[in-house]
């Protein structure tokens, strides 16, 4: 998809957003959970997109070996 074409998206997405809170200003408190759950989410979308792109912190083989090892005092 085009760049343009998914700036039109979230603008509109934005539009229509604050035109449903605007429209349910009278139920406040339901609005307010709805948007801290909206924002939760967009923050694991984000951190989740973040990793992706960082690749793996550990070398799978390095991650290996520490869960392998035990300690001596088992």
């Amino acid at each position: 998809m085009p760049l343009e074409t998914v700036n039109l998206v979230l603008a509109s997405a934005f539009t229509a957003g604050c035109m449903v809170i605007h429209a349910c200003r009278h139920r406040a408190d339901d609005i307010t959970l709805v948007l801290v759950l909206v924002l939760i989410g967009l923050a694991n979308l984000s951190a989740a997109a973040l990793l992706s792109r960082t690749g793996p912190a550990l070398d799978p083989a390095f991650a290996a070996g520490l869960v392998a090892y035990r300690s001596h005092h088992e």
